[in-house]
């Protein structure tokens, strides 16, 4: 599974250099280097990430197609969902940039925020007004852009893609745009939380807590991007039957805004007869058959992805805290000097004496220094409150090697994620 994962990720990394690399898709009618400074913020960012959501709409395309290891690690990258992952990476971005403003961040993935490297651009360019209002507003327009593009890449794969049952591209096209509606409203209800009082009941603070992760980064991070891949893959299988099947040479998404002119097999144009493959095993036969969509596989994915989201998310928390800022890429405490009511915060509240209590509510919404982040550090584990974490973590990885262990799906991509996901320090 190593090396499917491997050349997955490289080839959505070359893909979105792709994206940024061609024209913007529309016609533009000003000078290329006002386009050129517009990207750059979201260009530099894009080089850093993990390429969690892809890595898990690749993991549910293999559940989808119930594809075994060794013939899922025989699958050419071509024929592997790159657009899907691409996208969602591109919309990552885009929340991103937009929760960066939000919370004033100064740097994600270890570099300027977009707000703040467009505050410095203002300054080297001696413009006029404050810097700061120019940085906000040009980062929330370049969200804007990053979110229509992963819906245009999104479109313009579903398009190219010769395997693809079109009907059932409307499921895919359904999930991904409810995934856009549902991050914002957690995003608004995170926001909400700063500016409303401190929750004195701790068994509905810690149920607030877990709401706004649900919504704001669960879903997104785990659940949706595996539908997604799932989905996808269902979209795409036929009945079994050896053959052949044209299909784009590129795992790019073809068309004229995304691709160089001189790049073959653009939608409409001459596509590449490739030979029998492990995936044709799926997705070949009578071009007019298609299996079903099997709503049960998707229904047993999200049982187990629920719980493997709520881990994900508790254990950025936690690192949000404890981590390196060399390793995350964010300031250590940001949460706490963001004033984000989240899971550990509720813990720690409830479990503190009074008087320590009261030291971590005089650090919430204000910047921390490293005095500061160390008694923050320090009343959490000394009030039990990050074992209660860790314990939590501990429960949701244990039902998801339960469901796991029991499940008849094809999860080795999943199984070897979570494991993945077990064990991170970033």
């Amino acid at each position: 599974m190593r090396d499917v994962l491997s050349r997955f990720r490289q080839a959505v990394d070359v893909t979105l250099q792709q994206v940024w690399a061609a024209p913007p898709p529309f016609a533009l009618r000003a000078s290329s280097s006002l386009a050129d400074d517009f990207l750059a913020p979201a260009i530099a960012l894009t080089a850093g990430g993990k390429r969690t959501r892809a890595l898990f709409a690749l993991a549910g395309f293999q559940t989808g197609l119930e594809a075994s290891p060794a013939t899922f690690s025989e699958i050419p990258t071509a024929e592997l969902p790159v657009y899907l992952g691409a996208s969602l990476e591109l919309y990552q971005l885009s929340a991103l940039i937009h929760d960066d403003v939000i919370d004033a961040a100064a740097t994600r993935r270890g570099i300027a925020t977009a707000h703040e490297a467009y505050a410095a651009w203002h300054t080297e360019h001696h413009l006029l007004g404050s810097r700061e209002d120019f940085g906000e507003k040009m980062a929330i327009l370049l969200g804007d852009y990053v979110l229509s593009l992963a819906a245009y890449v999104l479109e313009q794969g579903l398009a190219s893609d010769p395997l693809l049952r079109p009907e059932a591209a409307n499921k895919v096209r359904e999930l991904f745009h409810s995934m856009c509606t549902e991050v914002a409203f957690g995003q608004y209800t995170d926001a909400l939380s700063e500016f409303q009082p401190l929750e004195s009941n701790s068994a509905a603070a810690i149920d607030q807590a877990l709401s706004v992760l649900y919504h704001k980064a669960a879903r997104y991070s785990v659940s949706v991007p595996t539908l997604l891949g799932a989905e996808l893959a269902m979209a795409r299988r036929r009945p079994h039957h050896c053959a052949t099947v044209n299909i784009p040479s590129t795992p790019t998404p073809q068309n004229d805004a995304l691709t160089d002119t001189t790049t073959p097999n653009r939608a409409g144009s001459e596509s590449t007869l490739v030979p029998h493959s492990p995936l044709h095993e799926h997705l070949t036969g009578s071009m007019n058959a298609y299996l079903p969509r099997d709503v049960s596989i998707l229904a047993e994915l999200e049982r187990i992805c629920q719980p493997l989201g709520e881990a994900f998310q508790l254990r950025d928390d936690a690192l949000g805290i404890f981590g390196d800022p060399q390793t995350t890429g964010k300031p250590a405490g940001g949460d706490l000097s963001e004033g984000k009511r989240t899971v550990l915060l509720a813990l720690t509240r409830a479990a503190a004496p009074p008087h320590e209590r009261a030291m971590i509510d005089a650090l919430i919404g204000r910047p921390l220094s490293e005095e500061d982040l160390t008694t923050a550090r320090t009343i959490i584990r000394d009030c039990g409150a990050y074992d209660q974490h860790e314990a939590m973590i501990a429960e949701r990885e244990a039902a998801v090697t339960t469901q796991m262990g029991t499940s008849r799906l094809e999860l080795s991509v999943l199984e070897q994620l979570a494991d993945d996901l077990t064990q991170r320090t970033y």
